[in-house]
Order: C-alpha cells, then structure tokens, then sequence
C-alpha cells in the first residue's frame, strides 16, 4: 500500500469525507502554489510511492486505492482517468521522481503512464446568474 495524499489550502468537507473511507490519508498543504503540495507529499512519504488527489476531484465510492505499479514502471507518474475521459486528478508518483517546479503547479508530467482505470470526477464550479449589476458583488 502506497501512502495517500489529499492536496488543499486546508482540511476541508471533502478532506473529512474521504478520510472516514481512508483513515490514513495526509493531508499536503499549500499557501500560494499547487505546486509546494507535491514536494511536501514528496517530503513526508513513507513509501516507494505515493498517491495525490486534487482537492478539486470527487474520488467515487467504488474505487479502491489497490493498484499496485509494476516493478518495471516505478519510475513514471501514473495518471488516473475521471469520467469525461481526461487523464487528471489522481496520481501515483515515486518517492524518487525529480517533480520540476512546472510540473507540479500546472499537473503535467513529462514521464507518466496513463492508466485506464475511471477515478472519480472534478466538482462543478458554482454558476451565477447575472442580470443587474449588484448581482456581481453578490456572487
């Protein structure tokens, strides 16, 4: 089992939440860049390798944290798909992986190996309905 990390400003509904089906789950913080997240998880694995989940992403409840990378890929990000076919969200990264500073902040890995296993999905950003101009200061 790799260690698991939840990457937020701070624990939040969706933290709580999933640490009830994953008692062991970290949290890794960040002040102003994503990015100071995956060097801390980095940081504090206990493991060969470890999984990250975006704050952002909505793990489903039938997925199980039981993939186990191959010997022969341990050197590559893994990536795991969500429900519209886009491969973001959930992670698998070596311990040893040299993340760049670019990689980390905008989530995009040089090695990686996509992995065709659905995750879970990102959460909808709130909408606002604007028709005069005080609505803006409300939303």
């Amino acid at each position: 089992m790799y260690d698991i990390f939840y990457i937020a400003k701070e624990k939040d509904a969706a933290f709580l939440d999933l640490q009830k089906r994953i008692p062991l789950l970290k949290l890794a913080k960040y002040e102003d860049n994503l990015g100071e997240a995956f060097f801390t998880a980095q940081r504090k694995s206990l493991s060969k390798l470890f999984w990250i989940i975006n704050e952002e992403f909505d793990i489903d409840k039938d997925f199980q944290f039981d993939y186990v990378v191959p010997k022969w890929d341990e050197k590559y990000v893994h990536i795991f798909k969500d429900q519209i076919g886009n491969y973001t969200g959930l992670y698998i990264i070596p311990k040893d992986y040299k993340i760049t500073s670019r990689e980390a902040e905008y989530n995009f890995f040089v090695n990686k190996k996509e992995i065709d296993i659905v995750a879970g999905s990102y959460r909808p950003y709130d909408q606002f309905i604007i028709s005069k101009p005080e609505d803006y200061f409300e939303a």
